[in-house]
């Protein structure tokens, strides 16, 4: 028997934008009009406990509502890998007057990362940034994801020459801070080998961020010359999400690697 957030889970994008935005205005537009009904009507003590209890239970029934769609929404991108229905999702809010804005051009930069659009990326993470509708906090919090994402996205641009020298050096400035990241930028643009990859294991434990990982992880072996460990990695990526450009770069790698042992 389906459990609360597997029932949740199959529901449509649109039921999903439902449950966790739409139906939070309705409730709060009845919360607002108990309060003032509560403080202009002359009610028993009795109905006046009721009605405000009723009003509280409302919120936090809400509330655990939106907090679980969330955790859904978090893993139809970093476990599921469900890009369409995740991306879906963000656009209702772009389309919506009461969207949230800085979130969802966030949520589509993080999923054009993850199809290649590597531009498209980096315009939708410029568009969260300058969205007016955020707090201070809400901002910092995205900034600090962001970073990851614009460092890679440019580094690939970088290594396709799709991008201009001088910007790129301004982008990578202060990487030697991010072990990681400075391993990409290694591995990535200047096909030199990183010890980061042997000596490091995935530390965020999301399904999305491991094949990221081992995707690097698997370039560093070519890099070492250790293309049996390569192509078994690649061979576990290219049975993935054929949307993720890692998958469709494991698949074009692998058909090389099998062309030149051919000609062996």
């Amino acid at each position: 028997m389906l459990n609360l957030k597997e029932k949740f889970s199959n529901f449509s994008v649109h039921t999903l934008y439902f449950f966790r935005n739409i139906s939070g205005l309705i409730i709060v537009m009845i919360s607002i009009v108990s309060i003032v009904c509560l403080n202009a009507l002359e009610l028993s003590s009795d109905l006046y406990n009721l009605i405000t209890l009723l009003t509280v239970l409302l919120l936090i029934m809400y509330y655990l509502l939106s907090k679980k769609i969330d955790s859904i929404l978090i893993e139809l991108l970093v476990k599921n890998i469900d890009l369409e229905k995740y991306e879906a999702y963000w656009q209702q809010h772009i389309k919506s007057k009461f969207g949230l804005k800085a979130l969802a051009y966030h949520a589509l930069a993080r999923v054009a990362f993850y199809r290649g659009y590597f531009e498209e990326s980096l315009h939708y993470f410029e568009c969260s940034k300058n969205e007016k509708r955020q707090t201070r906090n809400s901002k910092n919090l995205l900034e600090s994801d962001r970073k990851q994402y614009i460092i890679q996205s440019n580094i690939f641009l970088a290594k396709n020459n799709e991008h201009d020298l001088r910007s790129f050096q301004n982008v990578i400035r202060g990487v030697e801070n991010e072990p990681y990241l400075r391993a990409i930028l290694d591995v990535i643009y200047y096909k030199e080998s990183n010890s980061f990859f042997e000596q490091n294991t995935d530390i965020d434990k999301t399904k999305i961020s491991r094949l990221m990982f081992q995707f690097y992880k698997a370039q560093n072996a070519m890099l070492l010359g250790q293309h049996e460990e390569a192509q078994r990695l690649f061979s576990e990526l290219s049975k993935e999400n054929p949307q993720l450009f890692i998958v469709q770069e494991a698949k074009m790698i692998l058909s090389e690697l099998k062309n030149d042992l051919s000609f062996l």
